[in-house]
């Protein structure tokens, strides 16, 4: 199947399956309270070897019932257009039971509630189809166990406490795999800003410990989106991230197509690496279920300067 072809068949499919402004609630499943729903996402990425390839392509499944919420995710990614096998992830699979009207505990697998890029795990909601170097490297983005948030001042603020004593649901699929994870959040507003805190252990199934902390800002603007995050990590002996943070603007120049510029700065002493990566990207929405995007992305040290396109759509 050819790139324009993809791109045919995932705007037609957008379209159809959310013909509206909005990105509805998916479909509900007759006489049950539970819907179903999906998104696809095509990448070219001209530094794999596959170039071209189904980056996501994963169904939804959500619903809630008095004080429950069930909310799963079933994966196919990283396939090539040729390649047959396929093997089937489950991202997420949690339930969530509402003690209070500000208090919610989650229980399964679930996206840490670490920083901010971590909280949009799907492509098409994301300001860019390349993810912040922190997101491979500094805290594993799923935890598998259980978590507990409270709320305060009508959700201006907010704390979390997260705990997994397991493996996990899925062994082979996240981007640091663990067997524990604890893990503190706290996000608060103040005078128009959005700001988090975070911070965690995990012990690797390789048996190793790691430690890790952060911060991270985000303020919009008329027609601009600033955020910004800085982590460290502190592992075992040489094993440290000093340093690993990003610096991202999103200009909203029309009605349908944003800019982003993103300046990255990184020191990996187990990889013996400083960099400096920069990007410059663009988005066309034509519908908040369909995206384009392309972008460059430069490496100061390592050989990986390309361009990145995507194309995705929700239904």
């Amino acid at each position: 199947m050819k790139l324009k072809q993809i791109l045919f068949l995932s705007y037609l499919l957008s379209f159809i399956l959310k013909a509206d402004d909005t990105l509805i609630p998916g479909y509900n499943i007759p006489q049950t309270p539970l819907y179903v729903g999906g998104y696809i996402s095509a990448n070219y990425d001209g530094k794999r070897e596959d170039k071209l390839l189904f980056d996501d392509i994963a169904l939804l499944f959500y619903g809630n019932y008095e004080k429950f919420d069930l909310l799963g995710e079933i994966e196919i990614s990283d396939v090539p257009l040729k390649k047959k096998a396929l093997r089937i992830h489950t991202e997420r699979f949690r339930i969530a039971y509402y003690l209070y009207d500000d208090t919610t505990l989650y229980l399964g697998k679930f996206n840490s509630n670490t920083g901010f890029w971590n909280q949009i795990p799907i492509n098409i909601l994301e300001d860019t189809t390349t993810y912040p170097h922190i997101m491979e490297n500094i805290f594993p983005k799923l935890t598998t166990g259980i978590s507990i948030y409270q709320s305060f001042e009508e959700g201006e603020r907010e704390i979390s406490l997260t705990i997994q004593h397991n493996n996990d649901l899925d062994k082979h699929y996240n981007n640091i795999i663990v067997d524990r994870h604890y893990s503190l959040g706290y996000k608060d507003t103040m005078d128009e800003f959005v700001w988090r805190l975070s911070g965690g252990y995990y012990k690797s199934v390789d048996n190793r410990d790691y430690f890790y902390a952060g911060a991270g800002i985000r303020k919009e603007f008329l027609n601009y989106t600033l955020l910004s995050e800085l982590f460290t990590k502190r592992g075992e002996k040489k094993r440290d991230i000093p340093y690993d943070g990003y610096l991202q603007l999103t200009w909203h120049m029309f009605y349908m197509h944003d800019l982003v510029f993103r300046s990255e700065f990184y020191n990996d002493e187990s990889m013996k690496i400083k960099e400096n990566i920069s990007l410059l990207g663009y988005t066309f929405r034509p519908m908040p279920s369909f995206s384009i995007k392309t972008e460059y992305i430069r490496h100061s040290k390592l050989s990986k300067n390309r361009f990145v396109f995507s194309i995705s759509a929700m239904f």
